[in-house]
């Protein structure tokens, strides 16, 4: 079988490498799994990401882990990098200098390369679990659910209170270069620069009444439009220009509500979900998709159905 691509599909209980096989009219998809046997330092993985030199990095509950294509590294999260007491990675980004920046329960670090250990970057922000640069380079967080800015330039973080403003789940950049948050509330609230204040949309305003509210990710639709990931109503699509949103998939084939963990785009038209039940493929022109599920005695399908992270 010829293999022209991969995905990195991340479990709750395993790390999948996905291969396709574009020989066949329709494409079939097996899996490669690793775990702690094969070098991992735990098989709860909750994020990833690929550097600029090919590394692929695995947050995981117990440490970072480095992957050459061969071989896991593990690095902790403490002030010698040597050891720990809290070292679950909740986050990971590389930015345009290919610095590595990782978010844990302990607070913000970066990667030093030379040193091969990490290095604590913020004090007193813990539990940083989402990580984005804007258009001027500056280093959004959340630690806990609070939104906070650094800038480098001016080496200067500005904090926006819950109390003041709102909760936050997630931060996305759109492809207009706006930056916006998500909310455990089922809001999203786009930053307007000029007046440094956010604006409200409520993405729920139509639709059945959830048990829950919260959006757990968000990511560029194209332009002038967002994928809502949601934990009791699936995927919804908001639309920037009209300020209203739609539904592209709430329910699985046993109309259990789909919870919604990733988002990655593969290529024109096609999506990548993660979610607590499996994989959905996602062709944004149609609408159409299809999902990939555990299959029992399969061992080159998902192991299992709960996927938290995808990364190309």
């Amino acid at each position: 079988m010829k293999n022209k691509t991969y995905i990195i599909a991340l479990t709750q209980v395993l790390l999948f490498l996905l291969c396709f096989d574009y020989r066949a009219a329709a494409q079939s998809y097996s899996f490669r799994n690793y775990q702690v046997e094969n070098g991992l330092s735990n098989n709860t993985v909750y994020c990833n990401i690929q550097d600029s030199t090919g590394f692929l990095w695995f947050g995981t509950k117990d440490g970072l882990n480095r992957f050459d294509g061969y071989h896991f590294k593990s690095f902790n999260v403490n002030d010698d990098g040597r050891s720990l007491h809290t070292n679950l990675i909740g986050s990971l980004m590389v930015d345009k200098n290919n610095v590595l920046w990782v978010g844990c329960q302990k607070g913000l670090y970066t990667f030093d390369r030379q040193k091969e250990r990490l290095v604590k970057f913020i004090d007193s922000f813990p539990e940083i679990n989402s990580l984005q640069t804007d258009k001027h380079g500056q280093l959004w967080f959340i630690s806990g659910n609070q939104v906070c800015r650094y800038n480098f330039e001016k080496k200067r973080i500005t904090i926006f209170p819950i109390a003041k403003y709102f909760e936050a789940s997630s931060i996305c950049l759109s492809e207009e270069g706006i930056i916006w948050i998500s909310t455990p509330g089922g809001f999203l609230q786009r930053f307007n620069e000029d007046t440094e204040t956010f604006t409200g949309f409520y993405i729920f305003s139509h639709s059945p009444k959830p048990t829950s509210y919260r959006i757990q990710t968000i990511y560029p639709a194209g332009k002038g439009a967002l994928f809502v990931g949601t934990t009791n109503q699936g995927l919804k699509r908001f639309d920037i220009n009209t300020a209203d949103y739609t539904e592209v998939f709430t329910f699985n084939p046993d109309k259990t509500t789909v919870y919604v963990r990733d988002i990655k785009k593969y290529s024109d038209n096609e999506y990548w979900i993660a979610t607590e039940s499996g994989i959905f493929i996602l062709n944004s022109l149609t609408q159409q998709y299809i999902t990939l599920k555990k299959k029992l005695l399969d061992p080159y399908s998902l192991s299992d159905n709960a996927v938290y992270s995808i990364c190309k």
